[in-house]
């Protein structure tokens, strides 16, 4: 069977089957050849609404369009800016926009234009729908971006309920699962209020805040590993140490010893924002002076009077507000890196 329509409304092949029970076929088709297909559906005009193929099923286990295959069941090709390779809508609870099953993909969808285009494009407005929901042994949804000239990404999910899911995933190992390659990429990145039964750090071992950070030098720069103050002439900003014993002790900039920052924190356009990530807690490399006495695991660590530098307790009651933490490694004699639990006292 041959249709071909080139009016605005028309279909070239239009099939309708009104049973509800049964396996009743609006239009039905079967090939065996090497590059056949079983429908094949075109449509050349530019202006209005027209189809390829489009099906209809009012049966509550129909489907519009099925199509069943070694490769692809149902595939889908658009040229247009604003065209859909494949396009499926359902209003019933329950029911599915689009429903495919593969033993490798059950949805694929590839967009290769530079504008705003999309893979896969699914939306809902039914309590408790799913815009796009995938089952599978290992990747239920997948998604991949490859332009970096502008933001772009994997997979975009965008809720308006009051407690709906922008992403939602469930699985043995990884919910959801992120990976950016990209400068300044993200694996994951959520807008408003993201919940999460256990929360798995596993590219560091602080928790930071970013602050503005000066040096008490013109030329001094903050570096990782520096220890650091409340600057009480900038709110909310640090100041390099300077002296020892100093009670406005805040935190070490995380990143030295290859120990990055594991939780950071900040909200962008206030003064609890910064350029340098300070740790507040955690494990953190920090510089260390152990000229007036060796450091050793236990100890415990207050500012001193090289900028930027911890050295051990001697003076307990001076050391009262002005305590950085426990040493984890020692340092014998000298200038060095030693490995800091954070616990401001």
């Amino acid at each position: 069977m041959l249709g071909q329509s080139n009016s605005p409304e028309g279909y070239g092949v239009f099939g309708e089957a009104k049973a509800t029970t049964g396996n009743a076929t609006g239009v039905y088709g079967i090939t065996s050849a090497y590059n056949g297909k079983g429908v094949h559906g075109e449509s050349n005009t530019t202006t209005g609404t027209s189809y390829g193929v489009y099906g209809e099923s009012n049966s509550d286990t129909g489907a519009g369009v099925f199509g069943g295959s070694p490769k692809y069941g149902v595939k889908g090709n658009a040229t247009s800016s604003n065209g859909y390779g494949v396009y499926a809508t359902c209003f019933q609870s329950g029911g599915y926009g689009v429903k495919a099953h593969g033993l490798k993909y059950g949805v694929y969808g590839s967009a290769g234009s530079t504008g705003e285009t999309y893979g896969v494009f699914g939306s809902t407005n039914s309590d408790g729908g799913f815009g796009v929901r995938g089952e599978a042994p290992v990747f239920a949804v997948y998604g991949k971006a490859t332009k970096t000239t502008s933001v772009s990404w994997g997979v975009y999910g965008e809720s308006v309920a009051p407690n709906g899911f922008g992403v939602y995933g469930v699985a043995p190992n990884y919910g959801v699962y992120g990976h950016a390659t990209g400068p300044g990429g993200y694996g994951g990145y959520f807008t408003g209020r993201t919940s999460v039964g256990v929360l798995e750090i596993r590219g560091g071992s602080d928790l930071s805040e970013r602050f503005d950070i000066r040096g008490a030098e013109e030329n001094a720069a903050p570096v990782p590993g520096m220890v650091v103050c409340i600057d009480p002439e900038h709110p909310g900003a640090l100041l390099i140490s300077t002296k020892a014993y100093d009670r406005t002790v805040a935190g070490i900039i995380s990143g030295a010893g290859g120990i990055q920052t594991g939780m950071l924190m900040g909200q962008e356009g206030s003064e609890a924002d910064g350029k340098s990530p300070v740790a507040l807690t955690g494990r953190v490399y920090c510089q260390a002076d152990a000229s007036g006495s060796p450091i050793e695991q236990g100890d415990l660590l207050t500012t001193s009077d090289t900028p930027g530098h911890t050295m051990k307790v001697i003076d307990h009651a001076k050391a009262q507000g002005a305590i950085i933490g426990k040493a984890m490694t020692s340092l014998k004699k000298g200038k060095g890196l030693v490995l800091v639990l954070v616990s401001l006292q």
